[in-house]
């Protein structure tokens, strides 16, 4: 985050006006999580913007996070929330005014908050459909992964899909995901050749995937023997690693081009 700039309605009692920048908080309980840092501010004037430079570091990882202010308002008929003219977004702006959060919906838009990012991002290599939505107690939905090699580089690249739940002890859980990328000639022409794995460590099943078609797949232990082979010729495929022993293997991939990729795996 290179700056914040924060719009004021009307001014705050001086000297009592502080940005603050929080994690992304629970599922279950909507508002803003631990706080990641603060420093307080002198703002330019009523009904004007004021850019804040954020003196920490602060790494946007795809994660949410939660952005605003703390102050004190002159008393009545004093709005030191400053709005923008909507269309009100749900599910973003929440206030306090002690302890726990409700969600802040005027008629006229969203709190005035404008977050600044500085520097390269990764490009966004990894989809979801559906990306987001819900699913009833008992129920289940087939969730598609894919991913894209456009603007990459060769080379393995990670990531992370993470669900969230109502279980008030386990409200996020992470799925990681390896991205291998390679290049290949394909009738006569370079072409980026990637290999997808998710989760890792697997539990039940190992989910491969490709932008070519797989001709095969093995996975060998640590004393180098072939536990599993499997010939899918598709792109997509799942291995049922439950009946795997737990510990590290190696996942040896290989394209109907003769491209071959090998991931390290854990079994749990």
């Amino acid at each position: 985050i290179d700056q914040v700039i924060i719009y004021h309605q009307d001014l705050p009692e001086s000297g009592s006006t502080t940005l603050k920048i929080w994690d992304r908080g629970e599922y279950i309980t909507p508002g803003p999580g631990e706080l990641i840092t603060e420093q307080s501010y002198t703002p330019a004037g009523a009904g004007s913007q004021t850019p804040i430079s954020v003196t920490e570091d602060i790494y946007i990882d795809g994660k949410d996070i939660w952005v605003g202010y703390e102050c004190n308002d002159l008393g009545e008929e004093n709005f030191p929330l400053g709005t923008d003219n909507g269309p009100t977004v749900d599910g973003v702006n929440f206030t306090s005014t002690g302890p726990g959060w409700s969600q802040y919906d005027p008629e006229f838009g969203n709190l005035g908050i404008i977050v600044e990012l500085v520097g390269d991002g990764m490009p966004s290599w990894m989809s979801m459909t559906p990306a987001s939505g819900s699913i009833e107690a008992g129920g289940s939905e087939e969730i598609l992964v894919d991913f894209s090699t456009s603007g990459l580089e060769n080379g393995v690249y990670e990531a992370e899909i993470h669900i969230a739940a109502n279980d008030p002890a386990n409200q996020y859980t992470a799925i990681p995901v390896t991205l291998d990328i390679s290049t290949a000639i394909i009738d006569g022409t370079e072409e980026k050749v990637g290999v997808m794995t998710y989760p890792n460590p697997a539990v039940d099943n190992l989910n491969v995937k490709s932008n070519e078609v797989i001709e095969t797949v093995k996975v060998i232990n640590q004393v180098g023997q072939v536990v599993y082979e499997g010939t899918p010729n598709t792109e997509s495929f799942s291995i049922n690693t439950s009946k795997l022993e737990k510990g590290m293997y190696m996942v040896q991939v290989q394209t109907v081009n003769s491209e071959t990729i090998t991931h390290k795996v854990v079994v749990k």
